[in-house]
């Protein structure tokens, strides 16, 4: 009989019980009484409907029997233990509300304020159901007790492993599973319905789960007939007591199958598929990722982070937190990738965290390529737009126009040289609204820029307001993808001032080229920038040899520290004028010059060079020396003309006399100092008479000469002196036409330059006097192999009196220039460190004979 049906029928009757007791009593309470009672007694026995069959019902007894014995409160006890009770025996937890219900209005029944027999009465019949208050119902139960306590020592195992037979075949069997029990000894106790349909399979897989019998705990995998299947033994405890084995069976051959599939479709695949860890190490990677990564399997599996560059790692280490953290699906990320080779390249990585958590699968597909293309489109965008905004500011007018002339583009610039707006000039024919007159027909320009992809030149234009331009532009040709000609981009700008201007810069060019005086410009760090005709003349530098190169290498060496405060000044802004003798000559000698050092400014009145004029002085400055030679000179012959007579006369009368005392033989003991005192007297006389022959003529008649032989008259005594100086005396001569001269004058002349020249010497000196014809001038040359002489004793040397020596007078070369301006020649010198060479020029055409 089913379990409810038994529950049904039991909880009848002792309701019925219950109400047939408290209806039939001596002292009848009240139908409501009544009602309740049935009720409530209906109540308790369905509690026991959730508990597992007969067990439940036997368990309620000690209840029945509390409520006989005892009244209300044992009944609570009893009805506590019975809870405990059914719980460890795994009785449905419904009960306990349902039973907890019941004796709960139980307790608050019996505090319904009635009749004390009343109360009693319905508390007994509440509490204990009513229906073990009569006996023969009471006997029943407890004889139906020894009997249910009878079965269960005679039955109760059997029972016990059928029920719990059928609990594992409910639990391992029943379901559509290849499985089969073995017994502790390995034999075969069930198996499944799903493996007995399938006899073949069945035997082979007792033969392989003996095999691996003992193997528990382990997943092996069985190969029959073409299928896979994947065997698990596990332990589980039999009702007999024993520990069985449980072997379990799962076909996967189409899941090994579709594996495979997929395995073949991974190393196909030309995008690159790999598997990591959530740590980010690469556990599986296909044939693509290998290649593209330049990656090798090995024992160490690498990092991907390896592969990712530095700036982007903390980026996918985010993402990948993203994806364990279960924030999100799956994440995508652009990133930069190490390929094979060390280069970085982009790359789109795809990637999905596994149900198990424990791995990240990842697609890789290269987008270098697309990423260069749009770096480049960009990039290009950028461009086309920056240029169309420079072309849009800058000054120069820009227009396109087809070949036929029509206007596509007009930029700002063009609106301010022309006077058209944009939108006029569009679509119009640009010969036409501008007049264009080009210098040669404009066929031909246009021929020639298709063929040239270019051409430049000026054009004559008329602008928006009849005013004549002249423009120069520069035409290319934009061309279609095919290759052929479509428009014509033209840079323009207006010359027509530039061109005025530069007319004028070159007349002024053309001035500064001219001029004799030296025009050079400079920058501001002192490097030549210009450098014109005049002083190349002055400085005998030529333009390529100067431009370029620092102007203190034209200055002379004692001026540099001049010449640079002069450039400073200039480059702070302020002029410098009459600086003297500043440049040298290519030679080496330094030249009379007087310059002015000038800032040279912008239109912003910046300072951004420096100019620098120049004017030979050599002229002026020998002409003053000259002027002011001849006027001491002049003074000087007026004061010897005037004293020298009255000096003569009483040295005259001392020489007499002394010569008188030094024959006197009594005064021998003097005879000494006469004679000193008479040697003086003779060097006072020739000073003298070399002052006085500064002033006058000598009186010398002039007859023709050969220059020749007057140098042979002197060479005696030229060779005696140079004798007594450890110096050699050379001639060298030419043959020479005859010349009027005063032999005397010249003999003189030769005797004071060749004295001074032995005197500049050392001992092992050579000087040679040479004569020679040049350009119809009669030379004399007195060369000495001396130190030279020094620039300050230069400019004063032909000063009567000036002299460097100890006990000279200083008269010599004075006198020698006298000599020659009287005989019509010229004296000049030349002086360095191997010598000096004194120089007298005797015109032929007013000397010859």
């Amino acid at each position: 009989m089913p379990d409810a049906l038994v529950s049904f029928v039991f909880s009848l009757l002792l309701a019925s019980g219950a109400t047939f007791y408290v209806a039939f009593m001596r002292d009848k309470p009240s139908a409501l009484h009544t009602a309740l009672a049935f009720a409530l007694s209906t109540a308790t026995a369905a509690a026991v409907v959730p508990f597992y069959g007969a067990v439940g019902c036997v368990l309620y007894l000690p209840l029945w029997a509390a409520g006989y014995l005892g009244g209300i409160t044992t009944v609570f006890v009893s009805w506590v233990a019975a809870q405990a009770v059914a719980y460890v025996l795994g009785v449905a937890p419904v009960c306990w509300w349902s039973s907890l219900l019941v004796g709960l209005l139980g307790c608050v029944w019996s505090r319904i304020p009635l009749r004390r027999g009343d109360r009693r009465r319905l508390a007994l019949a509440v509490s204990a159901t009513g229906i073990f208050l009569l006996w023969p119902l009471g006997f029943t139960a407890r004889l139906l007790l020894l009997l249910g306590v009878l079965f269960l020592l005679l039955f109760a195992r059997e029972l016990l492993q059928r029920n719990m037979w059928r609990a594992v075949w409910q639990r391992y069997l029943h379901d559509g599973g290849l499985v089969i029990l073995y017994s502790g000894g390995g034999e075969v106790m069930m198996e499944s319905a799903a493996l007995g349909r399938d006899g073949p399979a069945a035997e082979a897989l007792r033969r392989h789960s003996n095999v691996f019998f003992h193997q528990l705990g382990s997943v092996v995998p069985i190969e029959h007939a073409g299928r896979q299947f994947l065997m698990t033994l596990s332990p589980v405890a039999l009702p007999t007591g024993e520990v069985g084995r449980l072997a379990s069976f799962q076909d996967v051959t189409r899941t090994t199958r579709a594996l495979r599939e997929k395995a073949e479709f991974f190393a196909l695949a030309t995008e690159g598929f790999g598997v990591c860890t959530t740590d980010g190490e690469l556990i599986l990677a296909n044939q693509a990722l290998e290649d593209m990564l330049g990656y090798t399997p090995s024992a160490n599996n690498p990092c991907v982070m390896d592969f990712v560059h530095p700036d982007e790692r903390d980026q996918v280490r985010m993402l990948a937190d993203t994806l364990r953290s279960r924030r999100r699906e799956h994440v995508r990320v652009e990133v930069r990738l190490r390929h094979r080779g060390g280069e970085y390249r982009w790359a789109n990585v795809a990637g999905v965290l596994s149900e198990e958590k424990d791995v990240i699968y990842f697609v890789v597909h290269d987008t270098h390529a697309r990423f260069l293309r749009e770096r480049e489109l960009t990039e290009s965008y950028r461009q086309a737009v920056e240029q169309t905004k420079m072309l849009a500011m800058v000054k120069e007018a820009i227009v396109v126009f087809s070949l036929a002339g029509v206007v596509r583009y007009w930029n700002r610039g063009a609106v301010e040289l022309y006077g058209y707006t944009a939108r006029n000039a569009t679509a119009h024919e640009e010969p036409l609204l501008l007049a264009t007159r080009c210098p040669s027909p404009r066929e031909e320009i246009i021929e020639l820029t298709c063929r040239d992809g270019s051409w430049h030149g000026t054009v004559a234009r008329t602008t928006a307001r009849g005013e004549g331009r002249l423009v120069e532009v520069r035409w290319t040709i934009l061309s279609e993808e095919g290759g052929s000609p479509r428009d014509i981009v033209e840079i323009s700008s207006d010359v027509t001032a530039a061109l005025r201007d530069n007319r004028r810069l070159q007349q002024l060019a053309t001035i500064v080229e001219s001029t004799d005086d030296a025009v050079i410009s400079l920058s501001l760090k002192g490097e030549t920038l210009t450098y014109n005709r005049g002083a190349e003349q002055m400085c005998g530098f030529t333009k390529e040899e100067v431009c370029g190169r620092p102007f203190l290498e034209l200055v002379a060496e004692e001026k540099y520290h001049e010449a640079d405060e002069a450039l400073r000044e200039a480059a702070a802004g302020r002029s410098v004028s009459d600086c003297r003798d500043l440049f040298r000559h290519k030679l080496g000698t330094t030249l009379c010059t007087s310059s002015s050092v000038f800032p040279i400014t912008d239109e912003r009145g910046k300072i951004n060079g420096i100019s620098l004029l120049a004017r030979d002085v050599t002229a002026e400055r020998v002409m003053e020396r000259e002027s002011a030679r001849l006027e001491l000179l002049s003074v000087m012959g007026q004061l010897a003309a005037g004293i020298g007579h009255e000096l003569r006369n009483p040295l005259t009368t001392v020489r007499g006399f002394l010569q008188f005392f030094a024959r006197n033989s009594d005064l021998a003991a003097v005879h000494p100092q006469l004679d000193i005192m008479l040697t003086d007297l003779d060097a006072a006389h020739e000073i003298i008479s070399q002052f006085l022959s500064l002033a006058r003529d000598s009186g010398g008649v002039a007859k023709c000469l050969d220059l020749n032989q007057v140098v042979r008259g002197v060479l005696p005594m030229l060779r005696a002196d140079a004798h007594m100086r450890g110096c050699r005396v050379f001639f060298c001569c030419h043959p020479l036409p005859s010349l009027r001269l005063v032999e005397g004058d010249v003999s003189q002349l030769i005797l004071n330059l060749a004295r001074n020249g032995l005197q500049a010497m050392n001992e092992g000196g050579v000087l040679t006097i040479s004569t020679r014809e040049r350009d119809g001038a009669i030379l004399l040359e007195v060369a000495d192999t001396g130190h030279g002489i020094a620039r300050e004793v230069a400019e004063k040397m032909w000063i009567p009196f000036f002299t460097t020596r100890d006990g000279a007078v200083g008269l010599g070369l004075a006198v020698c220039e006298c000599i020659a301006t009287r005989q019509g020649a010229r004296i000049t010198f030349a002086t360095g460190a191997q010598g000096t060479t004194f120089t007298v020029e005797f015109g032929r055409e007013d000397k010859a004979c």
